[in-house]
């Protein structure tokens, strides 16, 4: 998601057949789509529900402060 700027990386809604988001680490060649069965439609319904509702920046600076603070904490 990107509003202004700021970019937050969020949950993907296409899934493999088992749900599992696809990651490079653990490339596969699998069919990923976006499905009741896998979660995904769940997923692309929350981000529609937030769009209509202009929810999109105040997600992405809570999700930013929020990494925000992991980095702090693991700061020497």
């Amino acid at each position: 998601m990107v509003d202004q700027g700021r970019i937050l990386k969020g949950e993907s809604p296409y899934r493999n057949a088992l749900g599992e988001v696809y990651s490079e680490k653990s490339a596969k060649w699998d069919n990923f789509v976006c499905s009741e069965e896998t979660g995904g439609a769940q997923v692309m319904a929350n981000l529609r529900k937030n769009y209509i509702e202009h929810k999109i920046p105040q997600i992405i600076l809570q999700g930013r402060q929020t990494n925000e603070r992991v980095i702090l904490r693991h700061v020497y």
